[in-house]
């Protein structure tokens, strides 16, 4: 009796599912691979059903053994050629991730290039436009000077002259922020140790910078890119964070480069923060242009670490 339900139950089962199967061909947009493993489907619920009349008396089929067979080697041969055609579309999907993957570096990539050419365009302008404007005015109030004035009046020159120089300075410092020289003519470690000699940092606060690249040269984009994010960590850090302590490390290794950025913040979740429009999320994205990692992790009171790693080339 057992041995009946059983069989019965297995024939009900089989004819379930040579209908589902037959019910996703459209779905499937009538693939080859999914009619082959529909028509294995059908032939496996024929096969079950012929089993039960048989038990039942219902059909008789003198050699039913050998038709078992051949509709067994039949089924393998459609369930085994399908498989292959899957593995096809398979391999095809994978093809187009890794073209989806390499379009959006691209994208990326021509993202940050054509932002750093805008920077360079700016900075150019203002430092051929303004900063000769700027030496006109310095050169016309020196005259100025040597005529001679009373107290007020040369007080009042005196400050202007003072006012032109701060000016100049803070226009240099403008443009070296929107296209670093010193990066482009000495590289990533000198031009990050700059900046952060150039910063006014709080009382009694700690800055560890430690690198292991020197005068080690790479590709303009990466450099940039990890400059960058270098100062953006900082700043943001010094805006935000309530730290009285960074460490800053960069190192190359096995062909990599690194950088290491820790604080001891106030910290914050970072499931909160916001893709887009965030210095953190604008790191993130400049880092998968160069297709390399950046790893975040930071809780409430316990501060923030930094991990980027990009092909050193």
């Amino acid at each position: 009796m057992i041995t009946q339900i059983a069989l019965l139950i297995s024939a009900l089962v089989q004819v379930a599912a040579a209908i589902v199967a037959t019910g996703l061909l459209k779905r499937t947009h009538f693939r080859i691979s999914w009619i082959l493993i529909s028509i294995g489907f059908i032939l496996m619920a024929f096969r079950r059903l012929f089993e039960v009349f048989s038990f039942y008396g219902l059909w008789n089929f003198e050699d039913q053994r050998a038709f078992n067979s051949w509709n067994a080697v039949l089924i393998s041969v459609l369930l085994f050629a399908g498989l292959i055609y899957i593995r096809r579309i398979f391999s095809f999907q994978e093809k187009l991730d890794k073209m989806k993957q390499e379009n959006e570096v691209r994208v990326l990539t021509a993202m940050v290039e054509g932002e750093e050419k805008a920077r360079q365009s700016f900075a150019r302008e203002l430092h051929d436009g303004l900063g000769p404007l700027l030496a006109s005015v310095k050169m016309s109030v020196s005259v100025i000077r040597n005529i001679p004035l009373d107290p007020v009046q040369q007080k009042i020159i005196e400050k202007t002259d003072q006012m032109i120089d701060e000016s100049i300075t803070v226009l240099k410092e403008i443009s070296d922020n929107l296209s670093p020289h010193i990066l482009k003519n000495f590289g990533l470690e000198k031009a990050i140790r700059t900046f952060l000699e150039n910063l006014v940092l709080p009382d009694h606060f700690h800055l560890i910078f430690d690198s292991s690249l020197k005068h080690s040269r790479y590709q303009h984009t990466t450099e940039i890119v990890l400059y960058r994010a270098a100062c953006e960590l900082l700043v943001n850090t010094l805006k935000h964070a309530l730290a009285s302590e960074v460490r800053l490390i960069l190192d190359q290794k096995n062909g990599y480069l690194e950088l290491f950025f820790s604080d001891n913040g106030v910290g914050f979740n970072p499931d909160e923060i916001k893709e887009g429009g965030t210095g953190l999320a604008n790191i993130s994205t400049r880092i998968r242009s160069l297709n390399g990692q950046f790893e975040l992790k930071s809780a409430v009171g316990k501060g923030m670490q930094v991990k980027i790693r990009v092909m050193a080339k």
